[in-house]
C-alpha cells in the first residue's frame, strides 16, 4: 500500500494485499464499512481485516469509519498493510454532533501490472 498525492485518505494497493483497519477512540460505537468491486459490507471481525479484491466494474474500494460518541470526542483511524506501511487520519466531532465519518479511497493495482513502486 502507498499514500498517493501526499494525502493519507488517497491510497493505492495491489490486488490481494491484506489490509487492517484499527481505531483508537473513546467512541461508544465505531463502524467500519467497505465498498469493494464485489459489493459492500461491514467489517465486524476484531482487527477489521480485508483483502484488496481484483478490480471489477470499479477499480477502487472505499473504506469508511464512523465513530459515535456519547457527547463528543476524537477518533484515530489507521489502515496498515503487512509490510508496516500506515495511512492515518484523526478526526473529531464538532458543532454539537456526536458522530463523524472518514472515508479512505484505495485504488486497486491489478495483478500482473507489477508493483509499480508500491511498498
Amino acid at each position: 500500500m502507498r499514500i498517493r498525492n501526499n494525502n493519507d485518505l488517497d491510497l493505492e494497493a495491489p490486488e490481494g494485499e491484506r489490509l487492517t483497519v484499527t481505531i483508537a477512540s473513546g467512541a461508544s460505537v465505531a463502524v467500519v464499512t467497505v465498498d469493494l468491486p464485489g459489493g459492500t459490507g461491514v467489517l465486524t471481525a476484531a482487527g477489521h481485516r480485508f483483502v484488496v479484491p481484483a478490480p471489477g466494474a470499479k477499480s477502487y474500494c472505499l473504506v469508511g469509519v464512523t465513530c459515535t460518541f456519547k457527547t463528543s470526542g476524537t477518533c484515530d483511524v489507521r489502515i496498515a498493510d503487512e509490510s508496516g506501511n500506515i495511512a492515518q487520519h484523526t478526526f473529531s466531532t464538532a458543532f454539537g454532533l456526536v458522530s463523524n465519518t472518514v472515508v479512505f479511497s484505495i485504488d486497486i493495482v491489478p495483478a500482473g501490472r507489477g508493483a509499480g513502486g508500491l511498498t
